[in-house]
């Protein structure tokens, strides 16, 4: 068979957990069988990250509904380039994208859904519209839909009414390599100002509400009267920044819990936790959460959407009921008095993401689908 030339487009150029995916992807698929076109929305993190890797993006806005210049740029761009597969990431991708793919001829068209349209209609109930509609429409194009979760499986089928037999689950993965060397924990508590002795429970999240972090900062509250000598981290930045700062100035938490923002050293952060959280009320997977384990860090997170598929309770992971800050307190402190088992369930962690959750595991079973589809194509024949 012929190489093949794929076309991945992307709605967001921003670094979030979709797009280190994709960068583990197109780091890791093999270019003697494929030819990788890349498209995102404008020059952000994700764009300069791609150009390391060699490989050029294009760049055509997405963002804007109204856009609809950009659709004809796509099929010149996918024409030009003689497309094979097209790939789409992100709700505005799918509908320009899918559009564009059959416009140009496209043989093969995949989509990726990484977000729950159940907890959707729970955020905003005006935008899930526009979720299943373009979900639907865009289900009639593909030829696979990719899913990180089997949550998002089954909320495609219920909820979706997407047919099962297109849904494929691909768990996302991790580059191990980037998290087997800790950072200079020394260094980096003098340069956070945390106190050298002090218990570190952090959290990596955007600060959107489905992350609850208002849920973490409750919880900090009463894990100090526990365990005084304890500092959070709160790695990430968005819409919510200065009402969750305004939040920790009015509980008097301000010289306990420490703002990063946005931070491309997540992996020297997470090896100062002594305990790693996630408080979503709404999580298609959280690979967050396996940065987390691949770091050898127990973790304490919400029992919802996919993140019971990566953690056993009391085996590899702790886990908690969503908006309950209560039980998740009781759990970080229960991890931070008795050190052997934090690092027994750490150990554990490591060990099931090395074993189910590489970056080349994930990356295989994409090859595997993307030859599948060519070969029931009888063009590549």
């Amino acid at each position: 068979m012929r190489r093949l030339n794929l076309m991945i487009i992307c709605s967001s150029s921003l670094l979030g957990g979709t797009e280190s995916h994709l960068l583990n992807l197109v780091r890791k698929l093999d270019r003697e069988r494929f030819n990788i076109n890349f498209v995102c929305p404008s020059q952000g993190n994700l764009f300069q990250e791609l150009k390391r890797l060699n490989i050029k993006p294009v760049i055509i806005d997405i963002r804007k509904k109204s856009n609809l210049n950009a659709i004809p740029r796509l099929v010149r761009l996918m024409r030009d380039n003689r497309v094979d597969i097209v790939q789409t990431y992100g709700l505005r991708a799918m509908f320009f994208g899918h559009l564009a793919a059959k416009f140009a001829k496209v043989k093969i068209i995949v989509s990726s859904v990484r977000v729950l349209l159940r907890a959707q209609r729970k955020i905003d109930k005006f935008k899930s519209f526009f979720y299943f509609i373009i979900n639907k429409f865009s289900s009639i194009f593909s030829d696979k839909i990719v899913v990180s979760s089997n949550a998002i499986r089954n909320d495609l089928i219920i909820y979706g009414r997407i047919n099962p037999q297109k849904i494929v689950t691909i768990y996302n993965s991790i580059d191990l390599e980037s998290f087997k060397a800790a950072g200079n924990c020394v260094k980096i508590k003098d340069e956070l100002r945390i106190n050298p002795d002090s218990c570190v429970v952090g959290i990596v999240a955007r600060l959107v509400p489905e992350k609850a972090i208002n849920d973490f900062i409750q919880a900090a509250l009463m894990i100090l009267k526990e365990i005084p000598q304890t500092t959070f981290l709160v790695i990430g930045d968005g819409p919510l920044r200065r009402m969750l700062e305004e939040l920790v100035s009015e509980l008097g938490l301000n010289s306990n819990i420490v703002f990063t923002g946005f931070r491309t050293d997540i992996p020297d952060l997470i090896s100062i936790f002594d305990v790693a959280v996630l408080s979503s009320i709404f999580e298609g997977f959280g690979i967050v959460i396996l940065e987390y384990m691949a770091l050898g860090k127990p973790v304490v997170a919400t029992r919802i959407g996919g993140i019971p598929e990566i953690i056993t309770d009391k085996e590899n992971g702790l886990l908690v009921s969503p908006q309950r800050p209560d039980e998740m307190a009781r759990a970080v402190i229960s991890l931070l008095n008795d050190e052997d088992k934090a690092r027994q369930i750490g150990l554990a962690a490591r060990t099931m993401v090395e074993s189910r959750f590489s970056a080349g595991k994930m990356v295989e079973e994409y090859h595997k689908l993307y030859l599948s589809l060519a070969q029931q194509n009888e063009s590549f024949s």
